[in-house]
């Protein structure tokens, strides 16, 4: 990811004619932010969601890098993992089988912001995401003649992998000024708590198969949509 992460301020620098010395300047000003998030995705992929669910609410955090007044770069990982219960492929129906699925999504988003005359700011992001999943399901489902109509198993399969997508997010930080940092030269110190509050989305092109990899190393086509509408609030750190 750091090449990504490179590229794409490389990018957003020489777009808004800004120099590297500017950004280094930025950060010793104004400092950088740790934020602590509590994210929901509504995913879109109906395979997920007919084993899962159609929604979740994650953990997360995230480094913001101011480079100029009017951009920061928000570098932000997510991570929920969910049981499920398979569906019979003969009957479509579920069964008594668990399965398990976790997905780690990582973002470099640049996000263009307009400070706030009360404290805060209105930022809108974009920038690349890599979700990276991992499936512990068995290899074949087949209907018991079980009154439960369970699943029998022979042994479990983990399908692991990634898909590269998009991320597009708008919100709003606030200063709660619960920050009181002190007047003694003690090197960099706690600068403000803010609230933030924002929505957006996640978005992979269908277009661009990727492989995945069983259990056994083998390589093997997925078609997992983990599109999601995303959503979120949390508090930043700025230091």
């Amino acid at each position: 990811m750091s090449w990504m992460l490179l590229l794409w301020t490389e990018v957003a620098l020489a777009a808004g004619g800004f120099s590297v010395s500017d950004a280094t300047d930025q950060i010793a000003d104004e400092g950088v932010r740790i934020a602590v998030r509590a994210v929901g995705e509504a995913w879109s992929g109906q395979n997920i969601s007919r084993v899962y669910r159609s929604g979740v609410m994650t953990g997360g955090g995230a480094l913001l890098i101011p480079l100029h007044p009017n951009l920061v770069v928000d570098l932000e990982a997510t991570f929920k993992r969910v049981p499920g219960s398979e569906v019979s492929e003969e009957t479509d129906l579920g069964t008594s089988v668990v399965s398990k699925f976790q997905l780690v999504p990582v973002s470099v988003v640049a996000e263009g912001r307009l400070p706030l005359a009360t404290g805060g700011e209105l930022f809108v992001g974009l920038g690349p995401s890599l979700a990276l999943f991992k499936e512990e399901h068995s290899p074949i489902a087949r209907t018991s003649s079980d009154a439960d109509d369970a699943v029998t198993l022979a042994s479990r399969t983990v399908t692991s992998g990634y898909k590269v997508a998009g991320d597009f997010r708008f919100g709003a930080r606030f200063d709660t000024g619960l920050a009181m940092p002190s007047s003694a030269p003690v090197g960099r110190q706690l600068q403000a708590v803010e609230f933030e509050i924002f929505a957006g989305g996640r978005w992979h092109p269908g277009f661009i198969p990727r492989k995945a990899v069983d259990g056994d190393g083998n390589k093997v086509r997925q078609g997992l949509n983990l599109s999601a509408l995303r959503g979120g609030a949390g508090l930043t750190f700025r230091y």
